[in-house]
């Protein structure tokens, strides 16, 4: 499955320069290592969207638990953006496996196999789907 690996760094103002120097250093050593891409940004680089509010669930959900972030993740599920995005579905559906609704997270790992962008993607959410399946609520 294709995933992303995500940080989020406080670095003042004054060592940007030094900072975004290490990060190149770091970028190629990721690359050197198996990583098919690296995308360092600052916040101020970042642009508001969906897949955004998107991955500050997920961060939410890692920091505070998944009943602080369903409720921002099902806020997107009417975003144009996302409609056809199977992740959006992935992070639902695993949102509701940790808060025990395998019942409802059967049904977005089954809609994101349906969005997936490929085989190995397809496989993985269908599994997950059958787990929750043969461990009911």
């Amino acid at each position: 499955m294709s995933y992303v690996d995500g940080f989020v760094l406080p670095v003042p103002k004054k060592n940007l320069d030094a900072y975004r120097k290490l990060a190149r250093k770091a970028g190629k050593l990721w690359k050197e290592y198996g990583a098919i891409e690296y995308i360092e940004c600052v916040a101020d680089d970042v642009q508001p969207s969906p897949v955004v509010e998107l991955n500050r669930a997920v961060a939410i959900g890692k920091a505070q638990g998944p009943a602080f972030a369903l409720p921002l993740v099902d806020a997107l599920c009417d975003a144009a953006q996302l409609r056809d995005y199977g992740l959006l579905y992935a992070v639902r559906g695993d949102l509701l496996e940790q808060l025990l609704r395998r019942d409802e997270a059967r049904i977005e790992f089954e809609r994101a196999a349906s969005l997936a962008a490929n085989a190995r993607d397809r496989a993985l959410m269908l599994a997950r789907a059958e787990a929750c399946a043969k461990t009911r609520d």
